[in-house]
């Protein structure tokens, strides 16, 4: 089946529809009469996804051809185990328009697959995780089509989302790694006074004179492995850039921290950027 007809082929067909609203819950349908753009016609919109069974056609002396359908549910018996296997063939049984490309392209509409599938792409999110699967697929639909350009691009496209993935999946492996190693800095005074205050709400290690590389300690022990931390003072202490990455990253993770303090004159403009730092103080 192809997706263009010859124009000298056509026929006047018309549909006649029975539809019962007390029989069928599952798929709505209502009459839009009302807000139709031809007001002077009777329009009843249907739920897509709306089945009909096919009672009989017929050709009038007009030759007008007309179907009688009727709208069913979907819980009927003689179509539940039609349905299951088209929705195990065509996705997960949810309504949408990768499943009604999928079934376009399963009649072998190549041109309408393609069209519902980039509509698809273009609506969700750009991290959704199913993009992949959308642009190997769309690749395939191109090589049926014969365009092997294109099904080249979606492929590579396909590759790029797969490479992105497993960055972000090396991404968060180095972040349980940090939350699970120490840091190879050792400050042992600056260990002992943290480890004295575990349990408390606020931490005070301003004015300690900690350097850059003293971050990776605080937030080792005070970010990463402390559940109770709520205020921490860095007050007065040279952090930069490095020291700043450690502190950004190990907030991103911590559930409890509301509020770190810091003096803006002591931090520079870059690591300012990193902390979102407004006022002095970072509100987690």
């Amino acid at each position: 089946m192809g997706d263009r007809v010859n124009l000298t082929d056509s026929v006047q067909v018309l549909f006649e529809i029975e539809a019962d609203h007390k029989v069928v819950t599952t798929k709505p349908f209502a009459d839009i009469s009302t807000i139709s753009y031809f007001p002077s016609e009777s329009e009843v919109l249907f739920m897509l996804g709306s089945i009909f069974c096919l009672d009989n056609i017929i050709c009038g002396d007009d030759q007008m051809w007309v179907i009688h359908m009727t709208l069913s549910s979907d819980e009927e018996h003689a179509l539940r185990e039609v349905l299951t296997d088209m929705k195990n063939s065509n996705g997960n049984g949810e309504t949408s328009l990768r499943s009604l490309g999928k079934l376009l392209w399963n009649m072998g509409m190549l041109d309408l697959a393609d069209k519902y599938y980039r509509r698809f792409v273009n609506e969700i999110s750009l991290n959704d995780p199913l993009r992949m699967t959308l642009f190997e697929e769309l690749g395939n639909i191109a090589s049926q089509k014969g365009d092997y350009d294109k099904s080249i691009e979606w492929h590579k496209k396909a590759l790029d989302v797969q490479r992105k993935n497993e960055i972000d999946e090396i991404i968060a492996y180095k972040s349980i790694i940090a939350e699970t190693l120490p840091p190879e800095h050792r400050n042992s005074a600056l260990e002992k006074q943290i480890a004295e205050c575990q349990d408390q709400l606020e931490l005070d290690l301003g004015w300690s004179h900690l350097a850059d590389q003293d971050m990776s300690i605080v937030a080792y022990y005070c970010l990463y492995n402390n559940k109770t931390l709520t205020v921490l003072n860095l007050e007065n202490n040279q952090i930069g850039d490095k020291g700043a990455r450690s502190l950004a990253d190990a907030i991103k993770h911590n559930k409890t921290l509301k509020e770190l303090r810091l003096l803006d004159y002591t931090i520079s403009l870059n690591v300012k950027k990193q902390l979102k730092i407004q006022d002095g103080r970072i509100w987690c």
